[in-house]
């Protein structure tokens, strides 16, 4: 875009290297003529309402649209344009229409065909339909105006192509639906100043598409005096490489070109929190551009070390970086924060001693990953070849971004491996010593039972000899095989609820155990999930459907998994969905699948059931055994190992705890003004526990002033009272705090009580209470303890209106200190607590009533006589 200077025979100069006070006068005259040619549309459009909205407008119209449009038409223009990606391979030029790219400027609401981009001048782009009070005119006119004036007017210029038009405007005259909402007035801003703005930044914008992810006016200052877009970008991104730079600006394009609007601070946002090292700035860059976001940055950090440690080379990446396509980098990241969750729950449970744990972390406590990582890691080529499944090849290779992942992951599995052999061991030399099966050994030192089965269970079992080796498919019998499955493979069918799922007859778990010629025991494979569906009735024997399949880390079964499991569904009757990890085979397809994979099955021969339950004394051999057994495990080597590993993993957790605390407390400095009081660090890195943030300036005890009596008024008229009920932490690192407010003030009548309850800002509940109503409800009855959904209240209020009293009973024993004038402008009683006053003001206002009370029959008396 040039502008051309006023002397004869001068070169046109870019527009963001023209002088801008110059610029700035031309653009400010050429709003003062939109605005007239504006003032004089609707009368040149008299007439036009009941014409041929395809028919030719005069002259004189098309004059004048031409003139108050042309601008935004070139600028469309000039967006729309389409640089080769290869030189040599497109040309290139202006988007066909055929093609249907879509462009983004910033007055499109959305992304926009390019069909509908320019040529705004023609009055049929213009001419639909008349909607509302003002005339067909005044309302055209105001809507062409907004656009002249590079406005976003709710909705685009009809389409280009006459058929297309057509069917818009039969759509936009359709009678609205019942209660829908007309849409808004445009109303034109004629404001020279914003006019200015908004045309600098349009032309920032088709200088720099990725311009659209920074904000306004810090754009208007790095473009003025650049030659380039890139160097705008530079600007935007002070001490950050060229490389991330250019990565990110790379995919805002791609973002501003197919997504429309974005967020206009989504540009600087991750090295705004990085801080100020250079080094750290471009690593977080990069890692947004390859679709990381901010929090996945820290938490990496938090749990293994900085990015530019972790994975070397991501300050210099570029776009054109295989470390930053196809997403590796957030699927990497959340692998390290699994990593880190599972490595800080080991000492959870001491039955039995860790074992050496180097392998997985370094003596001051880090994880081996990064700079810390093996010597000698795996590498893709070797990664492709051992892995043959699609999806377990894309995860592993995005753990290959970060140097020893792959490794940290096998020495923890290896870690968890042997923890659950050694216990299965214990738990077969205690059983075979007392005669008892593992779910009464269970059920004798844990306390938990069996799940109960039925007659139809065993029909599920069966054993099977293929090409992958020998898979048993057996249900779990205890809740603690289904901790133990989930600890192995990293998924979550451990927790309490698949557990209460099979207790309650809705759910049976089925564990696919392979064993390979090298293994000793069964290893869990694959874990299955069926269920019935919510009509079905167990008595009626409904079949079983399959709910879920999942492998370590959550992975689907791979090909050759799948159809066996297919072929294990039509043996036992299973029935499976078209749509899940497992589909149903035809006979041809089941007959293929057998002889493919060679197929045997073997039904598990029944276990005879115990006629006559465990004695006390055998459980309590058993219990004694066990822990005899288990305590042998503590030999003085295993115990120092044991120590020593608790003592890293306590310093890998502490490091990550203070990581996490000394940022947010930056950010808080920064301008976060929500990052106050705690957090759970749970909910950014799991394992990390709570977080002491800077002090929470808002006091939990206010005084309510006079908001009629305007901002200065100090009069105070009762009490507010905040509650912070949770914080949150979002994935751009911006806080989100969620509070209660509850003012105690006067009510609408004398000696009446008014407590106005909102959360976050929302709609007031207000209640009103008498002091015989506020006693009723038990709130100041010293016998209640406990918390709003436990049981404990029983307010005799609507039950929305139970959370506003909750919080006042929660500072009812608060010392007031120098509120205690503001709550006595309510009560009109002295009382250094708010229960005090309240339980003074109930036996005032019931004396009160009594004495009214005798006088009135006093007088009913002296009438009767």
């Amino acid at each position: 875009m040039l502008v051309s200077p006023t002397a004869p025979g001068s070169v046109g100069v870019p527009w963001q290297l023209y002088p801008a006070s110059d610029l700035d006068h031309a653009l400010r005259t050429l709003h003062t003529q939109i605005i007239e040619d504006a003032h004089a549309l609707p009368e040149l459009l008299t007439g036009w309402a009941s014409a041929d909205p395809e028919a030719t407008p005069s002259k004189a119209i098309q004059r004048r649209l031409r003139r108050m449009l042309s601008l935004r038409s070139v600028l469309e223009l000039a967006a729309a344009w389409e640089d080769a990606p290869v030189p040599g391979h497109v040309a290139p030029g202006w988007t066909s229409r055929a093609a249907r790219r879509v462009f983004a400027l910033p007055w499109h609401h959305g992304p926009v065909n390019v069909g509908a981009g320019w040529h705004l001048h023609h009055l049929r782009r213009w001419h639909r339909p008349h909607v509302g009070p003002d005339s067909w005119e005044e309302a055209t006119a105001r809507t062409i105006t907004a656009a002249a004036l590079l406005q976003n007017t709710g909705s685009a210029p009809l389409c280009v192509e006459r058929a297309e038009r057509q069917r818009q405007r039969a759509a936009l005259a359709l009678p609205p639906l019942p209660g829908a909402a007309l849409p808004p007035l445009v109303r034109p801003d004629l404001d020279p100043d914003a006019f200015v703005r908004r045309v600098r930044w349009a032309l920032s914008v088709v200088l720099e598409p990725a311009l659209v992810g920074f904000e306004p006016d810090e754009v208007l200052l790095a473009v003025q005096g650049a030659r380039s877009g890139a160097l705008a970008l530079s600007r935007l991104l002070p001490d950050v490489a060229a490389g991330p730079v250019q990565a990110l600006a790379e995919r805002l394009r791609t973002d501003a070109k197919y997504r429309g609007q974005i967020r206009h601070d989504e540009g600087t946002r991750s090295a705004r929190v990085a801080g100020g090292c250079p080094v750290r700035r471009s690593a977080w860059t990069a890692a947004r551009a390859a679709g990381a976001w901010p929090t996945h940055c820290l938490t990496a950090e938090a749990a293994a070390g900085p990015l530019h440690l972790l994975l070397p080379g991501i300050q210099h990446a570029g776009p054109t970086s295989e470390l930053l396509q196809e997403n590796r980098l957030s699927t990497a990241f959340e692998e390290i924060t699994d990593l880190f969750t599972a490595v800080a729950s080991l000492p959870a449970e001491q039955d039995v001693p860790l074992p050496e744990l180097s392998g997985l972390l370094t003596g001051r406590g880090f994880l081996r990953l990064g700079a810390h990582a093996p010597s000698s890691p795996l590498t893709a080529p070797l990664l492709e070849t051992a892995l043959q499944d699609d999806w377990q090849r894309e995860r592993s290779l995005a753990m290959f971004v970060v140097p020893g992942l792959t490794e940290a992951v096998e020495a923890i599995q290896a870690v968890n491996a042997v923890r659950e052999q050694t216990r299965a061991k214990v738990k077969n030399e205690v059983c075979h010593a007392t005669g008892l099966s593992e779910a009464e050994l269970e059920e004798a030192t844990g306390g938990e039972r069996a799940f109960d089965r039925t007659p139809g269970d065993a029909e599920l079992e069966r054993t099977v000899q293929w090409t992958g080796g020998l898979w048993s498919l057996l249900l779990a019998r205890h809740p603690q095989e289904l901790v133990s499955d989930g600890r192995a493979l990293s998924h979550c069918v451990g927790w309490g609820g698949y557990a209460h799922a099979v207790r309650a007859g809705r759910s049976r778990i089925v564990r696919v155990l392979a064993s390979g010629p090298e293994d000793k025991e069964p290893v869990p494979l694959l874990t299955l999930e069926l269920g019935r569906d919510s009509g079905d009735d167990p008595s009626l024997g409904s079949r079983w459907h399959l709910v879920q399949a999942r492998g370590a880390s959550n992975r689907p079964p791979t090909r050759n998994e799948a159809a066996l499991l297919g072929l294990w569904a039509r043996e036992v009757g299973v029935r499976l969905s078209p749509s899940g990890e497992a589909t149903p085979l035809t006979a041809q397809a089941a007959c293929t699948a057998t002889e493919r994979l060679a197929v045997k099955w073997e039904t598990l021969s029944a276990c005879p059931e115990r006629s006559v339950p465990p004695t006390s004394q055998v459980l309590q051999e058993a219990g004694r055994l066990m822990a005899e057994t288990l305590a042998a495990r503590w030999t003085p080597d295993a115990a120092r190992l044991h120590q020593e590993g608790l003592r890293r993993v306590a310093q890998l957790v502490e490091r990550a705890r203070s990581h996490l605390t000394s940022e947010l407390l930056r950010l808080h400095r920064e301008g976060d003004a929500l990052l106050v009081g705690s957090l759970s660090g749970d909910s950014l890195l799991p394992g990390t526990g709570a977080l002491t943030l800077a002090p929470d300036p808002q006091p939990a005890l206010q005084v309510l002033t006079d908001d009629k009596a305007g901002p200065s008024s100090s009069r105070a008229i009762g009490l507010r009272i905040n509650r912070r009920l949770s914080l949150e932490i979002g994935t751009d690192l911006r806080a989100r705090a969620h509070r209660q407010t509850l003012d105690l003030r006067s009510g609408k009548r004398p000696g009446e009580l008014a407590v106005c309850f909102s959360v976050d800002g929302g709609p007031l509940i207000n209640t009103y209470f008498s002091p015989a109503a506020l006693m009723n409800t038990g709130l100041l009855d010293p016998l209640h303890v406990g918390d709003e959904g436990q049981g404990g209240w029983t307010w005799g209020v609507a039950r929305r209106r139970q959370a506003g009293l909750t919080l006042l009973w929660s500072v009812l024993d608060e010392p007031l200190g120098e509120l205690e004038t503001a709550v006595s402008a309510v009560t009109r009683q002295p009382g250094g607590t708010l229960r005090a006053q309240l339980e003074a003001w109930t036996k005032t206002a019931a004396a009160l009533r009594s004495m009214a009370h005798q006088q009135t029959h006093a007088a009913e008396r002296l009438v009767s006589r």
